[in-house]
């Protein structure tokens, strides 16, 4: 097996992994520039646009990104990245593991000492995303949701049609840390601003919001939404998702449900204890 991570504090690199006697030369440690290329080798052997966005990611930061090791090896990658309109909230990054290194519990060692690490760092929620793409008739990402499920992740939201005509996204849940919380008192209302492209993909839009302000009074929310769903169109659009916080939501969700958006699910305890993140979707 491999050597358990190192602990690090938020903002900082982890400390070296400690490899134990008997193990030497296999073990976890902080991403470094000089593995770049054969991290996007493993991940291109999984998913090429996954590759792809990797490798523009990584010539801005490697921040919260770890390798397995096995002597000169690199065998494995994991990592996260924190939600900056969440309250200690990660989503999990790319993780995969070398073809050659199947078998070997190595993914769920990856994904053990990543929840050790957010622990760490007070983090109380991982959201993870992904597919139901099929090649050959088979969920490409069968045994990595099968891994997300038995690690203890919960699959709270499933969009159809959302990377691709054929491609659902699935979000899955994993509790960090232990918490409380009912549902927080309404606090407000909200107003859709801009639309936005769905990262990661083919045509799709997503509408932005703000809370709603005095000087908003003057807003026919209903014309404005409607501008902004024709917007899309005219864009070539495939769908347009809204993606709102449980104690603002009631009077927009009465405007999406008009506009025909369906209710897809909730990233519980997103915002902060007690606020979700509400999600509804549009096919064009």
């Amino acid at each position: 097996m491999f050597s358990i991570f190192g602990k690090g504090k938020k903002n900082a690199e982890p400390d070296a992994p400690n490899v134990p006697p008997g193990d030497q030369g296999r073990g976890v440690r902080p991403m470094t520039k000089a593995d770049i290329p054969a991290v996007l080798a493993i991940i291109e052997a999984h998913d090429e646009d996954d590759a792809e966005e990797a490798r523009d990611t990584f010539k801005r930061s490697l921040t919260d990104m770890f390798v397995a090791y096995d002597g000169e090896q690199v065998v494995g990658v994991t990592g996260s990245f924190p939600d900056p309109e969440a309250d200690r909230i990660a989503w999990l990054s790319w993780t995969y593991v070398d073809e050659r290194a199947r078998g070997e519990g190595l993914g769920r060692y990856l994904m053990q000492g990543l929840i050790e690490i957010l622990r760490g760092y007070g983090v109380r929620r991982l959201f993870i995303s992904t597919g139901d793409y099929r090649e050959d008739g088979e969920d490409i990402y069968a045994a990595a949701k099968a891994l997300y499920e038995a690690m203890g992740a919960k699959c709270e939201l499933v969009q159809a049609k959302y990377f691709g005509p054929g491609e659902a996204r699935h979000i899955y849940t994993l509790e960090i840390t232990d918490e409380t919380a009912g549902e927080a008192e309404p606090a407000g209302d909200l107003v859709f601003e801009e639309l936005f492209e769905a990262p990661e993909t083919d045509d799709g839009a997503i509408l932005t919001w703000r809370e709603f302000l005095p000087d908003d009074a003057e807003i026919d929310a209903a014309s404005h939404l409607s501008k902004l769903i024709e917007e899309a169109r005219d864009k070539g659009a495939r769908f347009v998702s809204a993606a709102i916080p449980s104690d603002l939501a009631s009077g927009a969700e009465d405007g999406l449900r008009e506009f025909g958006f369906e209710y897809s699910g909730s990233l519980q305890n997103y915002y902060k204890p007690g606020v979700h993140q509400r999600h509804w979707i549009k096919h064009l």
